[in-house]
């Protein structure tokens, strides 16, 4: 926690690293719940962050910088900012200043201004597994000291008033050490230096003072406040020492404390001490006299005090869960009291009205200015144009480190990034596609674009990386960039050709699966569909053409009779015929659609295929919990193997030696174990992505047949689509099954809804893992069977009222005997965001 930015009212920010590299800064603020308006900062630095510090680390500046631990390497950074049109638009940028690469494995480090110099400047401590204290003086490499007696590495603390550093040590006793006594010890020096900073062998120092607590420490923290005292923080006690190793007090707890945090108190002479305990319990002692308590909803493993959004004394708590909360003690104070109003005078309701009109005019006014700036059409700056070849490449730029054996093909496709205005800079260009399809180089950073003239060209490669069938030719690219101190984004989206996912082979009479389309229109060649797999076959291919999907033994075969006007396509599994039914349908609506051919239209008349589909569903569901049984069982394996460890470090420790009873094979065996279920459950990842890209395919072309069955246009697939997602991605806290329950039900409850009964039986409870697919599979077939019916029903009353319609207005034109006046009225029948409109003769 520090004011990282220097920033004139004095709020602190947050930052936190993980062991996923991970490092974040947070500026909490008191009238803002939105995570990404808190949010400054999110990176990974490629390197499990040990621990963060904040001090003055650059010589001859100022400001302060970021120190970043990571096992083998320390590294310090500088945050720039950008500034934008507003504050909530500012960016933030990491900029590396120094690293140091650590020549032994780091566990914790501390800084401060070693050896009494002045406040302005910081140095870094860095303490290893094997005991060894590497000092670091900005940018230089100082020397390195061995702890003696060492064993297990414990808390490090610098007290600057003392000059002291200050550790506990394997043998559960607190040592002290002087800098001055650790950077005496220079007749190793030169061996350092010889070996280029290297560690060969070291001194045994001299502690300035010991004390023995008898028991581990948790941590450990300075109070700087007159007396400066070393507060240490035990397995079951919390003690108060002064600088000289005296102890002041002691006090016992009957909880295990995860953590605690030292702060001044109104009385002097007397420390007032958060402690947090494993029973979700907060409690404020002064020096040894519980004044304070409160239960918490969670276990705090991390505290701290300082000043959030103006906030003084908030209070910063992290819990196991990974939450960052801000919180305060005491009473709920009154935020919004208002202000006592001396004028008592009636005010006029009409310049009350006034007042008000001013002020909505003014609103809108500068909403008006600033709808430019925010305005999220961002091609008047920066236009992207895509080339997509039709062919493959020459020669495969697909690298030979893949999972296919076979002869991998690739596209290279030609994006060309134009500055319309030349205003943009800081280009960041984005390339997704969905799996098995990857590409050679997803991000792309440029400083400035070309002109329309010399564009900025970038060469993307595409290419099939895993061994199953693609679910999506889609490719999007997304740019992000600066433009009149704003970030805005372009974005467009193309599709990769068939010709990079498949192979032309011999084609298959009978198969498995089976899909016929109906055509109102003279059925195409398949050779002049697909060119490019036809070759120089000629007309043989004309009424049958094969399609061998690359990374998988699908083969899909295209039937076209022209007696019937009906395309047929089949092939062994199921979840394969989506890509190229979708290619079919693309190529056949360009030809008409180019040649402006009116009432072309492809229809499906047979039953809907969800049976294979919820065989699918089941394997997805399947996988997924073989993935939570593993992820279980290796948690077991983990934490058996760390109680193991604790026994046998217990052993060695002890005086008297001890037989090990089997303890390392037992060590050995637990290791194996933790071994052979992270490779279990790196082989079910695979098969669960697998088993996502064949799910999305089947999803992808239920719904596709369902459109062809009712006539859907765009705009109702695209709504179809979000209800029953296509694009399947597995989150921690929610999967593709939960999701699509949720989002049917709602459809279900609402647009489809008969009666409460349905939604009431469908509905899910909570967005939890189903045990099985019974639920989602029930509430897919009555949202199917449901959308065709309301279909087929509109469909009769439409010719039903067309037909009353016509007979009433024979009627009134023989009995009347008087000229028509024509009128056209518009009847609306609406169907699940859809109108059908008729035009109906009226007297």
């Amino acid at each position: 926690v520090s004011n990282i930015d220097s920033e004139t009212n004095g709020n602190e920010k947050i930052i936190v690293g993980s062991y996923d590299g991970w490092l974040r800064v947070f500026n909490p603020l008191s009238d803002s719940k939105d995570y990404n308006s808190t949010v400054w900062l999110e990176i990974n630095l490629g390197s499990p962050v040990l621990q963060v510090e904040c001090g003055r680390f650059v010589s001859g500046s100022h400001y302060l910088q970021i120190a970043v631990l990571h096992p083998r390497k320390l590294t310090i950074y500088n945050i720039h900012c950008t500034k934008g049109h507003s504050e909530s638009m500012n960016q933030y940028h990491l900029v590396i200043v120094y690293d140091h690469k650590l020549e032994r494995s780091a566990v914790n480090m501390t800084c401060g201004g070693f050896g009494g110099g002045s406040n302005e400047r910081d140095y870094i401590c860095v303490q290893s597994i094997d005991g060894v204290l590497s000092f670091f003086e900005h940018d230089t490499f100082a020397f390195a000291r061995f702890l003696p007696g060492f064993l297990l590495p414990g808390p490090l603390a610098y007290v600057p008033n003392a000059d002291l550093f200050v550790t506990v040590s394997s043998n559960r006793a607190v040592e002290g050490y002087r800098y001055q006594t650790l950077a005496a010890a220079q007749e190793h020096d030169d061996k350092i230096k010889e070996t280029g900073g290297k560690i060969q062998t070291g001194k045994r120092v001299v502690t300035e003072w010991s004390v023995i607590i008898g028991e581990d420490a948790v941590d450990i923290s300075i109070f700087n406040f007159a007396p400066v005292s070393i507060a240490i923080l035990g397995e079951r006690s919390m003690y108060l020492f002064n600088t000289e190793g005296t102890i002041k007090f002691m006090k016992k707890f009957d909880y295990h404390p995860m953590c605690f945090m030292p702060y001044t108190s109104l009385k002097d002479g007397r420390i007032n001490t958060l402690v947090a305990s494993d029973s979700k319990t907060l409690a404020v002692y002064e020096n040894i006299t519980l004044k304070w308590s409160s239960i918490l909803d969670f276990v705090c493993i991390g505290c701290t005090v300082g000043l959030f959004g103006g906030l003084k004394g908030g209070l910063l708590i992290l819990d196991d869960s990974g939450r960052l909360s801000v919180l305060y003690m005491g009473t709920d104070p009154s935020m919004t009291a208002l202000p006592r109003c001396s004028d008592t005078r009636e005010m006029s309701l009409a310049a009350f009205e006034k007042d008000l009109d001013e002020i909505r005019s003014g609103i809108k006014q500068i909403d008006m200015d600033l709808m430019p700036r925010y305005s999220r059409d961002s091609t008047n700056h920066l236009r992207i144009e895509v080339d997509a070849p039709t062919q493959r490449d020459a020669i495969s730029q697909a690298p030979h480190d893949i999972e296919i054996r076979d002869e991998v093909p690739s596209v290279t496709v030609t994006v060309r990034l134009i500055s319309v205005s030349g205003q943009a800079s800081d280009i960041t260009l984005s390339v997704r596609c969905a799996s098995p399809i990857t590409t050679n180089k997803n991000v792309h950073r440029i400083s400035a674009a070309g002109s329309k003239d010399k564009p900025t060209i970038i060469k993307v490669s595409f290419y099939m990386k895993y061994n199953y069938s693609a679910s999506d030719l889609g490719v999007s690219v997304m740019a992000t960039y600066m433009a009149e101190s704003v970030v805005q984004v372009a974005k467009t989206r193309f599709d990769l050709p068939l010709i990079l996912v498949a192979n032309p082979a011999l084609a298959v009479k009978t198969d498995l699966h089976k899909i016929t389309i109906d055509s109102n229109k003279d059925l195409m060649k398949l050779n002049n569909l697909f060119p490019e797999f036809a070759g120089d076959s000629g007309d043989s291919m004309s009424q049958a053409m094969a399609f061998q999907l690359i990374g998988s033994p699908a083969r899909v075969t295209v039937l076209a009779s022209g007696k019937s006007n009906r395309y047929r396509l089949q092939c062994a599994h199921f979840e394969a015929i989506w890509l190229v039914l979708n290619e079919l349908i693309n190529r056949i609506n360009a030809y008409y659609k180019q040649r402006k051919i009116i009432g072309f239209k492809l229809t499906y008349g047979e039953s809907l295929p969800i049976q294979e589909v919820s065989l699918l569903i089941e394997q997805h569901l399947a996988l997924r919990h073989v993935a939570m049984h593993l992820t279980e069982t290796l948690a077991q394996r983990a934490t058996q193997y760390r109680v193991i460890q604790k026994q046998l470090l217990t052993r060695f420790k002890d005086k008297t030696p001890a037989p090990l009873e089997n303890l390392d094979i037992l060590l050995e065996g637990s290791y194996k174990n933790i071994l052979k279920a992270a490779d279990a459950i790196e082989s079910n990842r695979l098969s669960l992505r697998q088993a996502a890209a064949h799910l999305s395919s089947s999803i992808n072309l239920l719904i596709t047949l369902l459109g062809l069955s009712a006539d859907l246009n765009h705009k109702e697939m695209t709504v179809l689509r979000v209800c029953v997602p296509t694009c399947i991605e597995e989150f921690d806290e929610y999967g593709w099954e939960e999701v699509t329950l949720a989002a049917i039900s709602m459809l279900l409850s609402t647009s489809l809804s008969r009666s409460t009964r349905d939604s009431i039986i469908i509905t899910p409870s909570s967005m939890l893992m189903p045990r099985d697919t019974d639920k989602l599979i029930k509430a897919l077939t009555v949202c199917v069977i449901g959308l065709l019916k309301v279909l087929n029903l509109h469909l009769k009353e439409l010719s039903l009222m067309k037909n009353l319609l016509r007979s009433k207005l024979m009627d009134s034109i023989f009995m009347k005997k008087r000229r028509l006046k024509l009128k056209f009225h518009r009847f609306r029948f609406v169907m699940i965001r859809r109108n059908y409109r008729i035009f109906v003769l009226t007297l």
